[in-house]
């Protein structure tokens, strides 16, 4: 007779200066979410609800319209400023912990998103945010969010009605803090193309996952929610010469620069950006196809940034590497004019697209007085950019960035955005040595060693290959995308009796009568940064069943089923 024993695993990283952090959103089936955390039931039948008031939705449109062609963000929703707290939700007890939730709903919402000013759970803790139809699933959030400074983001929820959700583990009773300081009405759908088709962007777009040759650029692009947290840019992640998993963000300066006086950053613009969200993956998962993974990352130092071309550089604050379907881009600093290029990006905050430029690129200057052909001026024969695509990438022929979108000095309202093909990128080869001060230029964080290189490669992040259960007769694990280091391995409960360096190696379970969770350890330094990733496994054979999702541990949210005799 066999048994189906039922655990959930996740990855979950060691040391980057952060930890690595990353959120996950899940779109299920309907009530789906219900099925896999009962915990959630719990929620749905005690919240408290909350109730936005109605506001103007065609006075935000009108507005929306009349800055269309100007270089400012997308703006998707309306934000109400609030001050709720845990006092302001309902505590229910559990045999594990307890739980507090909120409800929170705003009449004809397409999605709902929340700002934090204070976050903090302790270990074992989870936060998620629900819809009430349970098909998606933002979290969890854990301890390793916890604000220090500035604001959390966290990513949008479909519907108009959504439910906060967190487990408190019953040995750190009273230790969780939240505060809710704005909650987003989406009054645009950012979530169409999820169940009807098409999503927000104009119908002359193409779909990036149907261009599988792109694939690795596209795991490098992300979707940054802005710190008011109703618009949206574009940036993407690229690769340093010190190939150090650095985890730099190339987008806009006017995405930062959205008060006036223009063209000089302000303290408050600066620290506001610090608080930004970065959306990884967001994209259909096949061609034609209607689901989509997403990944969120939280925060970010501000690096530099130059008006003339456009440019700014963050620094995120929590690492990707551990997470295979993320990649830092190449990049080419020459002067030479691409033959050939492709954009990927966010047009009006969807699902990724990519746009075609067959032909060389020209120059252009942007507007009266501006640094003299300091942009690349494009004109798609494929796809076109929108608002929402300002930060994005033009790559070269070879795949490599040679600038980000600025926009179009030329748009004109009276036409459709597919009727303009044109665009214009900051050039990366001007914005590398900028104004020639670090604050002003690329050149200082991207080339760290002054090797005086002109191109990097796309650098994909490294990422373990561990079975879910380890045993005591032994199995190998390896690293995937090693950098070319000493790898160490290590961990809790498990021993490496052939040996623990090297990108593939025998691990087991450290002695016969193990039997509990551990983990499996991959350590590694490059360019003096240490990283640790770390595989949650359990050691020996399972002697218990899970049938749910136990939120007193912190493996979630991934399930596999296994049968033992």
């Amino acid at each position: 007779m066999k048994r189906l024993i039922i655990f959930v695993v996740v990855i979950t990283i060691g040391t980057y200066i952060n930890s690595y952090a990353q959120v996950p959103t899940k779109v299920l089936s309907k009530n789906q979410a219900f099925e896999k955390y009962p915990k959630f039931e719990i929620s749905q039948k005690n919240s408290r609800i909350i109730k936005l008031p109605k506001f103007d939705i065609a006075s935000f449109l009108e507005e929306d319209e009349a800055i269309k062609g100007l270089d400012v963000p997308f703006r998707f929703g309306k934000g109400f400023d609030v001050d709720y707290s845990l006092q302001d939700g309902y505590w229910e007890n559990t045999t594990d912990g307890r739980v507090w939730s909120l409800v929170v709903e705003s009449d004809g919402a397409y999605s709902i998103n929340f700002i934090f000013n204070e976050l903090f759970l302790p270990p074992k803790g989870e936060l998620y945010i629900y819809n009430d139809d349970g098909s998606m699933v933002y979290g969890p959030v854990t301890n390793k969010q916890n604000l220090t400074k500035g604001l959390f983001l966290t990513d949008l929820v479909q519907g108009d009605k959504v439910t906060l959700h967190i487990f408190e583990p019953s040995n750190f009773k009273e230790k969780t803090r939240l505060r809710i300081n704005r909650i987003v009405h989406a009054y645009k759908n950012m979530y169409s193309g999820y169940s009807t088709g098409p999503g927000t962007a104009e119908a002359c777009h193409n779909n990036i996952d149907c261009y599988p040759n792109w694939g690795d650029e596209s795991d490098g692009i992300a979707l940054i929610l802005l710190s008011s947290g109703t618009e949206w840019c574009t940036g993407g992640m690229v690769n340093n010469t010190a190939n150090d998993y650095t985890p730099n963000i190339l987008t806009a300066f006017h995405c930062i620069d959205v008060s006036y006086p223009y063209g000089s950053l302000s303290s408050t613009e600066i620290s506001n950006a610090e608080s930004w969200m970065f959306k990884f993956g967001f994209r259909y998962n096949e061609c034609g196809g209607m689901n989509y993974w997403a990944t969120t990352f939280n925060g970010a130092n501000y690096l530099s940034g130059w008006v003339e071309t456009d440019f700014a550089l963050l620094e995120m604050n929590e690492s990707p590497v551990g997470n295979d379907n993320i990649a830092y881009l190449g990049w080419d600093n020459r002067d030479n004019t691409p033959t050939s290029g492709i954009g990927i990006h966010h047009p009006s905050g969807d699902y990724m697209k990519i746009s075609f430029e067959n032909n060389s690129f020209s120059t252009s200057t942007w507007g009266p007085g501006g640094l003299t052909d300091g942009h690349w001026l494009i004109n798609f024969d494929d796809g076109v950019v929108e608002h929402g695509s300002s930060g994005s990438p033009i790559f070269n022929q070879d795949g490599r960035i040679v600038g980000q979108l600025h926009g179009n000095f030329n748009y004109n309202e009276a036409e459709d955005y597919c009727d303009q093909p044109r665009a214009e990128y900051g050039r990366f080869d001007f914005s590398w040595n900028g104004n020639n001060t670090n604050a002003t230029q690329l050149a200082h964080w991207l080339d760290p060693n002054s090797t005086g290189a002109s191109t990097t490669n796309l650098l994909r992040s490294p990422s373990l290959t561990v079975p879910d259960v380890i045993c005591y007769s032994g199995t190998t694990v390896s690293i995937q995308n090693a950098p070319n280091v000493t790898i160490t391995w290590g961990g809790i409960s498990v021993s490496y009796p052939y040996g623990n360096t090297g990108t593939s190696v025998t691990v087991r379970a450290s002695s016969s009568s193990t039997s509990n969770n551990g983990t499996v350890t991959a350590s590694f330094t490059v360019n003096n940064i240490p990283y640790t990733i770390t595989h949650p496994v359990w050691v020996g054979t399972p002697s218990f069943t899970w049938d749910y999702v136990n939120s007193d541990t912190e493996l979630s949210p991934f399930e596999y089923g296994f049968a033992y005799p």
